[in-house]
């Protein structure tokens, strides 16, 4: 019932839930039709409703439809329609450089570890505001999230440093440019500083976040433009003092990360993409 909710078991909402429920199917005394899965055993309403008791509120909203998507099941229809319909898309090329030249989205071919990825792959993943999910397709391959990343890890910087710390070093009005544009008013314009996978798995509710040596190491050898910027921050003194441009380039290059369509994170973390929209749900719950 929970999982035709959109619920997982996996929920970590639901984790001591689970638990309880496992600990009480290991009791000798306990009948459960001789399945050894803790969800095979019978309960009786005076234990359901203590091992529920941890968040009875969320199960009771599954139980009763009044989750945020009452019918997950037809809408999950409906979402799998949508894939289909798209996965027939062939459309889009891009140039060395990794921008569009025709109708389409772009395989970046601009670090060559990134043009390695197949084309082909195409997955869809959602998470409701009230965390039910579904995904479709190859939502279990790796991938690099690249600029993605900048939003959240910024809010990251925000809420480990301030305000008037992170906005002493980083503009907060679009700029309206290439984001490697070379340009400079003495302040980095809104590059949303990246920060720390640890943060980004916490984001991610517990799920598995990875960092992508292979990429990382692409980029870094392919960064001449990137370094060409550092230099000319450097020489406007936009870096805090004690930092060196070496070291904030391998940071830049390590955490401007992967995301694997269900759950990993790289330019370097890596995540799956039901991870990146757990990520979105939790982001949404904090606000």
């Amino acid at each position: 019932a929970l999982e035709g909710s959109g619920l997982r078991k996996t929920d970590p909402r639901l984790e001591q839930v689970m638990k309880l429920l496992d600990d009480f199917s290991r009791e000798p005394q306990r009948e459960n039709d001789g399945s050894t899965s803790p969800l095979s055993v019978r309960l009786n309403p005076e234990v359901f409703k203590e091992i529920i008791s941890p968040n009875v509120r969320l199960i009771s909203q599954a139980f009763t439809n009044q989750l945020i998507v009452p019918d997950f099941t037809e809408f999950c229809d409906q979402i799998k329609m949508f894939y289909d319909k798209c996965k027939t898309n062939q459309d889009g090329k891009v140039n060395s450089a990794g921008l569009i030249i025709s109708v389409g989205y772009p395989v970046a071919s601009y670090i060559p570890q990134l043009a390695k990825m197949t084309p082909s792959y195409w997955g869809v993943s959602v998470c409701t505001i009230d965390g039910q999910r579904c995904s479709f397709g190859d939502t279990n391959i790796p991938f690099t999230l690249q600029s993605c990343s900048k939003p959240l890890t910024y809010a990251i910087a925000l809420e480990e440093l301030g305000n008037e710390k992170v906005h002493t070093y980083v503009g907060q009005e679009p700029s309206g440019r290439m984001f490697n544009e070379l340009v400079l008013d003495s302040q980095s314009n809104n590059v949303l500083i990246e920060l720390v996978v640890s943060s980004l798995q916490r984001m991610a509710g517990g799920e598995s976040i990875e960092f992508n040596n292979a990429v990382f190491m692409s980029e870094r050898d392919h960064a001449d433009r990137n370094y060409a910027l550092g230099f000319l921050m450097s020489e406007y003194k936009c870096f805090p003092k004690g930092s060196t441009l070496q070291e904030c380039m391998d940071f830049y290059f390590q955490v401007d990360w992967d995301g694997a369509l269900e759950f990993l994170f790289g330019c370097s973390p890596q995540c799956w993409v039901a991870s990146l929209v757990s990520i979105l749900f939790v982001r949404e719950q904090s606000i």
